[in-house]
């Protein structure tokens, strides 16, 4: 019986710039293969109009199409470095993957508890402009002195007794970072987040009152 498979690879190795092989049966053709370089690495795809949790994602130019989706995306030495997911409609080159490291997390979950586990911090938050910060500010947040052009998301709500309520994050608090991972985004930050699993631990760097200040959480369960 035939039974080999491809061995998972550490998409955290992949540089913009590798070779990246998409396997698939696009519009019903069977074992197409494309071949192309990693674009981008851990993109963020709601600004192109997409609703999605799985926002760390792969940007490849190997050509996608529909019958990709599910399919391998494999570096030079055969190992699965990505999952084939998606397309940007009326573009040339605009493909993604969910990244390897983030499948094998997912398949642990699903083996060792039957569900993909999602962690919760407690965290209500968005993305930086000047709109919102001087919305904030008349509403009496402490974000009236901050630049505009600061990268990182501010801290609406926290959910009482929640990991952030109890490792002390507060209304107005800029996360900047966490775990070291720069935060650009609201929607990068929970990209970020949805790495880690619930028992574990992460830190998030916070700019507060003008001082960058380091803040430990345990993270639960939803």
């Amino acid at each position: 019986t035939y039974s080999s498979y491809a061995p998972l690879g550490n998409s955290e190795d992949l540089e913009v710039g590798d070779w990246a092989i998409a396997l698939g049966t696009p519009y019903g053709l069977e074992k197409t293969v494309t071949l192309g370089i990693v674009s981008s690495l851990h993109r963020d795809i709601n600004s192109l109009g997409f609703s999605d949790k799985r926002l760390d994602l792969i940007q490849t130019d190997a050509a996608i199409n529909e019958g990709n989706s599910g399919g391998p995306l494999v570096n030079l030495n055969g190992e699965l470095v990505g999952i084939n997911s998606t397309i940007m409609r009326g573009a040339e080159g605009i493909g993604f993957a969910i990244s390897s490291d983030l499948v094998q997390r997912y398949i642990d979950d699903l083996l060792n508890y039957g569900e993909v586990q999602i962690p919760k911090e407690g965290i209500e938050a968005r993305t930086i402009d000047s709109n919102l910060l001087s919305t904030l500010c008349e509403y009496g947040y402490n974000v009236c002195e901050l630049d505009e052009n600061l990268k990182g998301i501010v801290v609406l709500e926290i959910e009482p007794d929640s990991p952030s309520d109890k490792s002390g994050v507060m209304p107005g608090d800029i996360i900047l970072s966490i775990n070291e991972k720069p935060v650009r985004s609201n929607g990068e930050y929970i990209s970020w987040l949805y790495n880690y699993r619930p028992g574990e631990n992460i830190t998030l760097n916070i700019l507060r009152e003008n001082q960058e200040i380091e803040i430990s959480m345990k993270l639960e369960k939803y």
